[in-house]
């Protein structure tokens, strides 16, 4: 019993630098700990106990990468490969208050600050650093639609 305090201490630990989800929780509890179905029933009673939540971990997690000019896409699958279900990403970005417009805005003009394509080529270079950062062409279409007319 006193193995299950020393783990339910340890994922504590971890939750009070900052949110994690639960699959990367019961990673790092595993680099550490031995005993797999303990480490899950730690985790599922922290998440009872509403220390460990995949929903919150995921509202902070996108408004961090928008932050930091990326697109709902790109956070989308991160989330997905760190183990948060479907269910709680859509849920997680209703809940955030993200002005998707804005983040592809400022993110094209942080990498290419304000020169507006001039040519085709221009043009494409500049969409696909949008699509790489997870932004949808719909977005990336309607920013360069505000551009002034005189480009490309």
């Amino acid at each position: 019993m006193d193995h299950l305090v020393e783990i339910k201490q340890q994922a504590i630990k971890y939750l009070s630098y900052r949110e994690h989800s639960a699959e990367e929780l019961q990673r790092k509890l595993v680099r550490k700990f031995d005993n797999i179905p303990e480490l899950c029933n730690v985790v599922n009673e922290l998440a009872k106990e509403g220390l460990q939540s995949d929903l919150r971990y995921t509202v902070l997690y996108i408004e961090s990468r928008a932050r930091k000019g990326y697109g709902r896409r790109y956070i989308e699958n991160a989330l997905q490969q760190k183990g948060v279900s479907r269910e709680d990403i859509i849920q997680g970005l209703n809940e955030c208050v993200v002005d998707w417009q804005q983040v592809v805005q400022k993110s094209r003009q942080k990498k290419f600050s304000n020169k507006i394509p001039q040519d085709v080529t221009e043009k494409q270079k500049q969409t696909r650093f949008l699509l790489n950062r997870g932004f949808t062409s719909q977005e990336i279409k309607n920013l360069f639609n505000k551009l002034p007319d005189e480009s490309f």
